[in-house]
């Protein structure tokens, strides 16, 4: 990431200017990236994960004046792409289900197993297994390997000790090993 005097100025003239077209532009070009990849593993479609970090951006701007240096602002824009998440998800549960008479394509879906498995094909494969993680194991996942944060990094964006982060990533490990064909378990 850009260094800790770029984001500093980033937030600064966040703070003073609002969301002028070149600073917003900076923030895009700069958190945009690394945001989007969170959020398409989050929500599994590139469609809502453009969303997702576009409303995060966007709220970032406009409560720019809430964020407190004592938090990096990479993590503090992360906190804002959970929450995001979280709320779209509770809204999801409260949608009444719509039942079809039509089948999914299983064979479709189903990805090759062996030496053969391409890249892509991994990731959609991981992506999808850390998708079935519980809420509280996804986010810590999401910081560590995606998101590159340090242990007490993801425990500070979380507002959760240490110790509960390794924790979290303990039991994220040992599902995602039920979950992944043996070849590709961590």
């Amino acid at each position: 990431m850009k260094s800790t005097s770029a984001t500093n100025e980033l937030v600064r003239r966040l703070k003073e200017g609002g969301g002028d077209d070149e600073t917003v532009r900076l923030l895009v070009e700069r958190y945009g990236p690394r945001l989007l990849s969170a959020a398409t593993l989050l929500c599994g479609n590139p469609t809502d994960a453009q969303d997702l970090m576009i409303d995060t951006l966007q709220n970032a701007v406009r409560s720019i004046c809430g964020f407190r240096e004592k938090a990096s602002f990479f993590s503090w824009l992360y906190g804002i792409l959970f929450n995001l998440n979280r709320a779209v998800w509770r809204k999801r549960a409260k949608l009444p289900l719509t039942y079809t008479d039509e089948l999914p394509d299983v064979a479709a879906e189903t990805a090759a197993v062996g030496s053969e498995l391409d890249a892509a094909a991994r990731a959609d494969r991981l992506a999808s297994a850390v998708r079935q993680l519980s809420e509280p194991l996804q986010a810590v996942v999401l910081l560590r390997y995606y998101g590159e944060m340090s242990i007490d990094e993801v425990a500070e964006t979380l507002k959760i000790s240490s110790g509960t982060v390794k924790s979290r990533l303990f039991s994220a490990t040992l599902k995602l090993r039920e979950l992944l064909p043996e070849e590709m378990r961590p």
